[in-house]
């Protein structure tokens, strides 16, 4: 007979089942409760990030970093996208300073009680112990404090189950700080390459010298590809032989440090992390050793975003549209700040015939005048794309165009001799000239002239070329200077072309400079279809003022190429992105 449980026994069993009950109705409680938390914060987060990026892009302005506006704008964003916080929210961002110096204190201000059940926070400008990360330490990406905002919302949620608790309310508090960049510390690259994927975007060999920089400006090398169509062992940048050496060199004595940006290298990672984008072994362990043994200095470092063409389309060619570049590519669309130059050289230039009232050369020359010194002024048209396709200079010619602009049908080729632009020109540029179909094709100055060349190519296996002050644009062609003296090539120095020595977008290989001791280069040298531009020979007595925009470009036979381009006429890299830091 089995045995009976007493009374008491059953009492105990309720007294259990009653406390695990409650017990298991807390955890759900707690589940419940913490569940919804989460959600909210969640969306909460989201909504300060999207905010504090949204600040980020009045700190990158031209006119210095406004951390009034800046707060403007997330305030802006959070009314817009936080559901049920009041539209009517205001926060007085006239508290924040309105520019930001090193010296400036960070200041924090709230919303004035208008935002219901939130609270609403920004900081400007963010001092380092506010982000202070324990774990990590500084890292290379946060940044100075003005180039920082901080956004944080905060709000009290009903629980649904934590009265049970004695908790009726929960906190929800996020923040998010961004980073942007000021206009000001935008860096000016001598070397801006634009291969989007592949390995070998700048290589230099044989014991050949590239410098970008000098004393007075911190020197920068920009490599746009992502290395993810890199093959084996090779790098987006690259240096093989003794001596061969990369280096942007710092601002002296403790001005801003030279830099090496990769597209190929995420933020944190590094030549070891990541051979595609740089060989580790390549790298110098100081600037000391670079200056005698080579390699690369200083360490590369991550850019978060491609700088691509656009600038350059944007200075001397703004327009909304254009095609990809190398039919991958985007190139985001200008709208304002200047005007379509090139487009309207084009189209007033034409594809064929002589502008009315310029002279035209195979009305008085042959395509290869021979032994002769020649002295010409005013604007002309050289058309022997019919006589032999080239117009030839070759030894004991010389051809001197004192003013004006010139307009070639045909290859251009120099064997001997010389061939010059714009040696002593007295005319004016119209400081509103845009190049349109109706005017200024005619107008020329000592500081600004140009050459359009409608089709062939531009060689020179001897002799000697002086372009001052003109821009050369190719439409179809490409140049190779492989023998000769070295080039003496200046960009104009006013105008709408103000700045560019050479406009070429050939897809080829063949581009090519042969330098020397009297190289002279100054100004922007456009070629996005180069692979590469090679430039070999010869070392510079003097840095040059130019700054090379190419698809690639490779530097090898002992060449030294030392670039500082000039900041008055160089283009700048565009604002990277806010980042989110933190």
């Amino acid at each position: 007979m089995p045995e009976l449980r007493s009374r008491g026994e059953s009492g105990a069993v309720v007294v259990l089942v009653a406390t695990s009950l409650l017990t298991l109705l807390v955890l759900v409680a707690i589940v419940v409760d913490l569940g919804f938390i989460r959600d909210e914060r969640r969306s909460h987060q989201s909504a300060v990030d999207f905010a504090a990026l949204a600040a980020g892009k009045a700190l990158g302005a031209d006119s210095g970093p406004d951390g009034q506006a800046a707060c403007a704008a997330a305030v802006q964003y959070l009314r817009a996208n936080v559901d049920d916080l009041p539209g009517a929210a205001t926060v007085s961002c006239a508290g924040l300073p309105a520019n930001c110096t090193g010296g400036s204190s960070p200041v924090t201000i709230s919303d004035d009680g208008t935002a219901g059940k939130y609270q609403i926070e920004v900081t400007y400008p963010v001092s380092n112990a506010a982000i202070e990360d324990t774990r990590t330490g500084p890292r290379s990406y946060d940044g100075d404090p003005c180039e920082r905002i901080m956004v944080r919302l905060m709000s009290s949620v009903n629980a649904f189950f934590g009265t049970i608790l004695g908790k009726d309310t929960l906190e929800v508090d996020t923040q998010a700080v961004v980073r942007q960049v000021e206009a000001a510390k935008r860096r000016l690259p001598s070397f801006w390459l634009l291969e989007p994927f592949e390995c070998g975007a700048l290589e230099v060999a044989g014991g050949a010298v590239v410098q970008s920089g000098s004393d007075n400006r911190a020197g920068v090398i920009l490599l746009d590809s992502d290395g993810s169509a890199c093959q084996g062992q090779a790098s987006t940048i690259e240096v093989s032989g003794n001596g061969s050496t990369i280096y942007a060199k710092s601002e002296s004595p403790t001005g801003d440090a030279g830099a090496i940006n990769l597209v190929a290298l995420g933020e944190g990672q590094t030549c070891l992390t990541v051979p595609n984008a740089c060989n580790d072994a390549d790298l110098a362990a100081d600037e000391d050793e670079v200056l005698v043994d080579g390699g690369i200095w200083p360490i590369p470092e991550s850019r978060v975003s491609r700088a691509t063409r656009a600038p350059v389309d944007h200075k001397y060619n703004c327009k909304a549209v254009y095609p990809n570049y190398l039919n991958t590519l985007p190139i985001t669309g200008c709208s304002a700040g200047s005007q379509p130059h090139i487009d309207n050289l084009r189209l007033a230039v034409g594809s064929s015939g002589t502008p009315t009232g310029w002279q035209t050369w195979t009305d008085l020359y042959d395509c290869d005048e021979k032994n002769v010194s020649l002295t010409l002024t005013g604007n002309w048209h050289i058309d022997c794309s019919g006589r032999k396709d080239t117009f030839t200079v070759a030894n004991g010619t010389s051809i001197t165009f004192e003013d004006g602009n010139i307009i070639f049908d045909g290859d251009i080729k120099l064997t001997g001799g010389s061939l010059q632009f714009n040696q002593n020109n007295s005319g004016t540029v119209d400081p509103t000239c845009q190049l349109t179909v109706v005017a200024c094709i005619d107008q020329s100055s000592a500081g600004a002239a140009w050459v359009y060349q409608r089709d062939g190519n531009l060689t020179l296996t001897g002799g000697a070329l002086l372009a001052n002050h003109t821009a050369i644009y190719q439409h179809t062609g490409y140049f190779e200077m492989a023998g000769g003296s070295p080039p003496n090539w200046t960009a104009p120095t006013e105008g709408p072309l103000k700045g560019l020595a050479v406009w070429s977008e050939a897809d080829s290989g063949k581009y090519k400079i042969t330098g020397g001791a009297e190289m002279i280069l100054e100004g922007t040298f456009f070629t996005p279809g180069a692979d590469p531009m090679t430039i070999s020979g010869g070392s510079p007595v003097t840095p040059i003022k130019a700054q090379f925009i190419s698809r690639k470009l490779t530097v090898n036979g002992g060449a030294n190429l030392d670039l500082t381009p000039d900041p008055t006429s160089g283009l700048f890299l565009p604002p990277e992105p806010p980042l989110l830091i933190r």
